[in-house]
Protein backbone atom coordinates (compact mmCIF):
# COMPACT_ATOMS: atom_id res chain seq x y z
CA UNK A 1 0.00 0.00 0.00
CA UNK A 2 2.62 2.16 1.17
CA UNK A 3 4.44 2.05 -2.29
CA UNK A 4 1.19 2.70 -4.52
CA UNK A 5 0.79 5.92 -2.12
CA UNK A 6 4.26 6.98 -3.25
CA UNK A 7 3.13 6.39 -6.76
CA UNK A 8 0.02 8.35 -6.54
CA UNK A 9 1.98 11.31 -4.76
CA UNK A 10 3.97 11.62 -8.12
CA UNK A 11 1.21 11.33 -10.14
CA UNK A 12 -0.42 14.36 -8.12
CA UNK A 13 2.76 16.58 -7.60
CA UNK A 14 3.44 15.95 -11.36
CA UNK A 15 0.02 16.78 -12.88
CA UNK A 16 -1.57 19.69 -9.79
CA UNK A 17 1.82 21.56 -9.04
CA UNK A 18 2.70 21.45 -13.28
CA UNK A 19 6.11 19.96 -11.89
CA UNK A 20 8.70 18.80 -14.37
CA UNK A 21 8.69 15.15 -14.52
CA UNK A 22 12.75 15.20 -15.08
CA UNK A 23 15.30 14.79 -12.18
CA UNK A 24 12.57 13.46 -10.14
CA UNK A 25 14.14 12.15 -6.93
CA UNK A 26 12.68 9.94 -4.08
CA UNK A 27 14.16 9.94 -0.16
CA UNK A 28 13.64 7.36 2.76
CA UNK A 29 15.00 6.62 5.63
CA UNK A 30 15.48 3.03 6.67
CA UNK A 31 11.95 0.97 5.50
CA UNK A 32 10.92 3.50 3.86
CA UNK A 33 13.75 4.17 1.91
CA UNK A 34 13.09 0.27 0.42
CA UNK A 35 9.49 1.44 -0.11
CA UNK A 36 11.01 4.54 -2.06
CA UNK A 37 13.07 2.13 -4.07
CA UNK A 38 10.21 -0.06 -4.96
CA UNK A 39 7.94 2.69 -6.02
CA UNK A 40 11.14 4.31 -8.12
CA UNK A 41 11.43 0.67 -10.23
CA UNK A 42 7.63 1.15 -11.28
CA UNK A 43 8.16 4.93 -12.31
CA UNK A 44 10.19 5.47 -14.71
CA UNK A 45 10.88 9.10 -14.13
CA UNK A 46 12.22 8.66 -10.58
CA UNK A 47 15.91 9.57 -11.80
CA UNK A 48 17.34 9.01 -8.68
CA UNK A 49 16.45 6.92 -4.89
CA UNK A 50 17.92 8.84 -1.78
CA UNK A 51 18.43 6.08 1.37
CA UNK A 52 19.33 6.62 4.88
CA UNK A 53 20.22 3.60 6.77
CA UNK A 54 18.34 1.11 4.50
CA UNK A 55 17.92 -3.00 6.28
CA UNK A 56 20.16 -5.15 4.64
CA UNK A 57 17.45 -7.54 4.04
CA UNK A 58 13.41 -8.06 3.98
CA UNK A 59 14.41 -10.33 7.38
CA UNK A 60 15.45 -6.68 8.96
CA UNK A 61 12.55 -5.27 7.07
CA UNK A 62 10.16 -3.77 5.59
CA UNK A 63 7.89 -7.02 5.85
CA UNK A 64 6.18 -7.32 2.42
CA UNK A 65 4.54 -10.71 1.82
CA UNK A 66 6.27 -13.41 0.04
CA UNK A 67 8.38 -11.02 -1.03
CA UNK A 68 11.96 -13.00 -0.44
CA UNK A 69 10.73 -15.96 -2.15
CA UNK A 70 11.32 -13.57 -5.77
CA UNK A 71 13.84 -11.26 -4.15
CA UNK A 72 15.72 -9.25 -1.36
CA UNK A 73 16.75 -5.57 -0.88
CA UNK A 74 20.03 -6.25 -2.60
CA UNK A 75 18.52 -7.21 -6.02
CA UNK A 76 15.76 -4.78 -6.14
CA UNK A 77 18.67 -1.83 -5.89
CA UNK A 78 20.39 -3.94 -8.57
CA UNK A 79 17.45 -3.70 -10.82
CA UNK A 80 17.05 0.24 -10.61
CA UNK A 81 20.47 0.53 -12.41
CA UNK A 82 21.31 2.43 -14.18
CA UNK A 83 19.72 5.37 -12.43
CA UNK A 84 21.13 6.79 -9.64
CA UNK A 85 21.02 5.48 -6.01
CA UNK A 86 22.45 7.66 -3.39
CA UNK A 87 23.07 6.24 0.30
CA UNK A 88 23.34 8.73 3.07
CA UNK A 89 25.29 6.27 5.02
CA UNK A 90 27.03 3.34 4.77
CA UNK A 91 25.20 0.68 2.95
CA UNK A 92 24.84 -2.92 4.25
CA UNK A 93 27.32 -5.65 3.47
CA UNK A 94 24.83 -7.32 1.14
CA UNK A 95 24.47 -4.44 -0.82
CA UNK A 96 27.88 -5.70 -2.28
CA UNK A 97 25.76 -7.51 -5.04
CA UNK A 98 24.10 -4.14 -5.92
CA UNK A 99 27.19 -2.61 -6.50
CA UNK A 100 28.55 -5.68 -8.83
CA UNK A 101 25.52 -4.82 -11.08
CA UNK A 102 26.36 -1.50 -11.37
CA UNK A 103 29.93 -2.16 -12.28
CA UNK A 104 28.97 -4.31 -14.91
CA UNK A 105 26.25 -2.22 -16.17
CA UNK A 106 29.28 0.50 -16.32
CA UNK A 107 27.31 2.86 -14.44
CA UNK A 108 29.30 2.67 -11.04
CA UNK A 109 29.43 6.09 -10.38
CA UNK A 110 25.32 6.01 -10.18
CA UNK A 111 25.71 3.82 -7.01
CA UNK A 112 27.13 7.21 -4.80
CA UNK A 113 27.65 7.96 -1.36
CA UNK A 114 26.71 11.50 -0.27
CA UNK A 115 27.51 13.25 3.01
CA UNK A 116 23.17 15.18 3.29
CA UNK A 117 20.36 15.29 1.56
CA UNK A 118 21.62 18.84 0.34
CA UNK A 119 24.43 16.57 -1.13
CA UNK A 120 22.73 14.19 -2.89
CA UNK A 121 20.20 16.32 -4.34
CA UNK A 122 23.04 19.19 -5.35
CA UNK A 123 20.57 22.09 -3.89
CA UNK A 124 23.22 24.88 -4.71
CA UNK A 125 22.55 23.74 -8.93
CA UNK A 126 19.36 25.48 -8.72
CA UNK A 127 18.73 28.97 -8.54
CA UNK A 128 17.09 31.13 -5.80
CA UNK A 129 13.22 32.22 -5.95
Amino acid sequence: MQVWDILRAIEWALADRELPAHGLSLYGKSEMGVIALYAALLDERVRQVIVHEPPGSHRQGPALLNILRITDIAEAAGAFAPRRLVALTELPESFDYTRQVYERLGVSEQLAHAASLAEALHIWKYPRR
